[in-house]
């Protein structure tokens, strides 16, 4: 089943030489920044010169709660290919147990390299361990071994290990146009279920659109309040006018204080072209579509896909909960995203089948399987850490070997180097 993957800071400050050392005829130096490690003059090592590190904590490293392990290094090498190089790392805890990773590279490549493994409960093909079993919660120190073919010539900067959480579906909740019925209507049968959406708004009112005292409670109680521009279809206008349709909304509602929010914008009757698109790329986080595939993949950083979020909509006649669950199950079996939205709700059918869509959704948080929230919060959860795509499995995911520049900025590298 195809999963998310969330991945935290470093587990050690790497680029701290001082709480590293080297085996016996190997050197570790600090070198900083990372562009420029291609013109650093270092010594090189090759199969004949087993050379590792060990890095020691004075506390414990708890990784007790990881489903996954990221390893993140640069190789330096003589052409543009390298294989198979063995990459051995060893996690002792507190009492000298340990477990052991031992996996065998077939396609590394000059520059940025990681791979992704499951952090092991039992012994497999990739991990060994001690008699005694290591606690995750306690390691205390981590041996690094890089050995390649031999005769090869090659440098590796260990850049960092981090932990992984995998996740789970995340289904965003949203309404267009900040209707009086989702302060009085929509918002009590949500907080009877402990969800919240995303309010993509115009302009307040104190007729059938919500006030800004409307707006404060609900951002007050972690409501998205977010950009709907002035309800203008943006394929119409161009230049000043489509920047005017767009920024002075997102302009207010950061005036107001909702900056958690402000910044993410669903398109006026679904409608964009490319210059839309830039001008939302320019200041805007994320921008939703109002029709798309019912379940899709996560979006992936710093590209276009965040502005062409898809979504389902559930307006007035609202489905009943037999009617959809096939496509929320859907997402769930599939660690997809998916979008909820919807107009103006007053009739007791339509609300009666929220609540039971609502209450559905609510037993799936309870029980692990998803998350719900507004807009901002699935873009924090997102790409707030740095993010993996994998399939999980009890093998290696495979081998990233693109400089892609998307990797957590660490300050300094740590390079192993031989005699």
């Amino acid at each position: 089943m195809a999963a998310r993957i969330t991945l935290g800071t470093s587990i050690a400050p790497f680029h701290d030489s001082s709480l590293w050392s080297a085996s016996a005829g190997t050197t570790a130096t600090v070198y900083a920044p990372r562009t420029s490690l291609s013109g650093s003059a270092v010594t090189s090592f090759s199969h004949s010169a087993y050379a590792y590190l060990t890095y020691t904590s004075a506390t414990d490293i708890d990784m007790s709660a990881a489903d996954v392990l990221s390893f993140e290094f640069y190789c330096d090498i003589s052409g543009s290919y390298l294989g198979p190089v063995t990459m051995r790392f060893v996690f002792y805890d507190v009492a000298g147990n340990y477990w052991q990773l031992t996996l065998p590279l077939n396609a590394l490549r000059s520059g940025w390299n990681s791979f992704v493994v499951n952090k092991p409960s039992v012994v497999s093909s990739y991990w060994a361990k001690s008699a005694g079993t290591a606690n995750w919660a306690t390691i205390r120190s981590i041996v690094c071994t890089a050995t390649p073919p031999t005769g090869q010539v090659h440098r590796t900067y260990y850049s960092s290990i981090r932990l992984g959480y995998t996740s789970t579906a995340y289904f965003c909740l949203s309404s267009d146009d900040g209707y009086k019925s989702d302060i009085t209507n929509v918002m009590p049968i949500l907080r009877d279920h402990g969800l919240k959406q995303t309010h993509y708004v115009n302009a307040p009112s104190t007729g059938v659109l919500m006030s800004r005292a409307d707006w404060d409670t609900l951002y007050g109680m972690g409501h998205g309040i977010s950009n709907h521009g002035t309800h203008t279809r943006l394929t119409t206008v161009t230049g000043a006018a489509m920047i005017a349709a767009i920024e002075p909304t997102m302009n207010s509602l950061l005036g107001y204080g909702y900056a958690k929010s402000a910044r993410h914008f669903a398109y006026p009757f679904g409608e964009y072209n490319a210059e839309a698109l830039a001008a939302l790329v320019a200041n805007h986080y994320t921008a939703r579509m109002t029709s798309s595939p019912f379940c899709q993949g996560h979006f992936r950083p710093n590209g276009y896909a965040e502005y062409l979020l898809g979504a389902y909509g559930i307006s007035s006649p609202v489905p009943t909960l037999a009617a959809i669950q096939p496509h929320l199950q859907l997402a769930i079996d599939t660690d997809a995203y998916f979008h909820l939205y919807w107009h103006e709700l007053t009739s007791a059918g339509d609300l009666a089948n929220l609540a039971a869509i609502a209450e559905w959704l609510a037993d799936q948080v309870a029980a692990g399987t998803c998350r719900v929230g507004p807009v901002h919060e699935y873009y924090d959860w997102l790409i707030g850490q740095p993010t993996a795509d994998a399939v999980l499995k009890d093998t290696v995911f495979g081998v990233d070997d693109q400089n892609t520049g998307t990797l957590v900025p660490v300050k300094k590298y740590l390079c192993v180097t031989g005699a």
